[in-house]
């Protein structure tokens, strides 16, 4: 979630529906993110399983060892599972489109490039800011030098 606060805001661009489709997703994204895992730790909790945050630490039982309420809730969770591998495949086809057919820069802009390495924005110098913790400039060129692109033919030296 970092990376999304650190990021430049959603365009003004986006005609309105796509704006409310994306507000939308991005919401049922980071929510899922945050109640699936505890879903799973409640249910992983009635059927007095371990768990442990980073494989060491031991956390405590959100639901009582054999409950109605943490096993339902371990079925809510195989449910959102689904949903959320859904909506992440909903934002990769969003961003596929984003790039290759709208081609409105949306996709560099989640990523935190100015620019496009894909060649579907302007070429030049382009920078990327990931957050605060670095920034990478980018040489992009549209044609790259020819010299460097052919090969010997086979079995030549």
């Amino acid at each position: 979630m970092d990376w999304r606060i650190t990021l430049q805001p959603p365009p003004d661009s986006l005609p309105p529906m796509l704006s409310t489709v994306s507000r939308l997703t991005h919401f049922l994204l980071y929510t899922a993110l945050i109640v699936v895992p505890l879903l799973g730790w409640a249910n992983a909790s009635s059927r007095s399983w371990k768990v442990k945050l980073f494989g060491t630490i031991d956390l405590p039982a959100l639901t009582p060892t054999g409950s109605a309420l943490g096993h339902a809730m371990g079925d809510a969770h195989r449910a959102l599972v689904w949903a959320l591998l859904a909506l992440i495949c909903a934002h990769i086809g969003a961003a596929l489109f984003h790039a290759f057919v709208r081609k409105d820069g949306v996709v560099q802009r989640m990523i935190g490039l100015s620019g496009s390495l894909l060649g579907l924005g302007n070429p030049g110098v382009r920078e990327g800011n990931y957050g605060s913790f670095f920034k990478i400039t980018f040489d992009v060129q549209r044609k790259p030098d020819a010299s460097r692109l052919s090969r010997p033919a086979c079995g030549s030296r």
